[in-house]
């Protein structure tokens, strides 16, 4: 079976995915700035933020696939270990729902077993060794707790430092802090 024709509008939409590439290779001064830590930005009323100031993007507003709109995450956090992480994502909503859902699936599902979840959670205050782990609740036999933390790795959640040393992906410690956020609290 031979592949259909690409769209007729292919190479604008390679345009703007290179264009997307460069800006992340190249991103402009304000996000640069990920390490400084400043008074929280707010609204007249001290509430949404976030909201206007992805309101008052133009790009924001860009309809695809009867799609518009931004969403934006981010965070800082300081552990005595990995010292200072600040992280922060911003996306057209219309890419989120474009997005590969099996990497989603297999790092949700990592998450998703109380267990793991709870390994992740310790992790979050820092590396921990096999034998930190085994005081999580319900973490079980060594061999069990061996098997949560394959899954956690598997899905790159977690990384081993060296034998019986673990710690998760950096690049994994403000996603995970906003899924347990987001998961645990209802929007105020």
């Amino acid at each position: 079976m031979s592949d259909p024709d690409p769209p007729a509008d292919w190479e604008a939409r390679m345009a703007a995915v290179e264009a997307r590439l460069d800006a992340l290779e190249d991103p402009p001064a304000e996000r640069q700035e990920l390490g400084s830590v400043g008074p929280t930005p707010t609204t007249p009323d001290g509430r949404w933020w976030i909201v206007e100031r992805l309101a008052n993007d133009p790009g924001a507003n860009e309809q695809r696939n009867g799609v518009a709109g931004h969403i934006a995450f981010g965070g800082r956090t300081v552990d005595g270990q990995a010292g200072e992480t600040v992280w922060q994502v911003e996306q057209a909503a219309a890419d989120v729902l474009d997005a590969d859902l099996d990497a989603a699936a297999s790092f949700l599902a990592a998450l998703g077993h109380p267990v793991r979840l709870a390994i992740v959670r310790e992790m979050l205050r820092g590396a921990r060794t096999l034998e930190d782990l085994r005081a999580v609740e319900a973490s079980g036999t060594t061999g069990r707790l061996q098997h949560h933390l394959r899954e956690l790795r598997s899905a790159g959640v977690v990384t081993q430092i060296r034998r019986n040393d673990y710690a998760l992906r950096r690049e994994h410690i403000v996603p995970c802090l906003v899924l347990i956020a987001a998961a645990s609290s209802p929007p105020a």
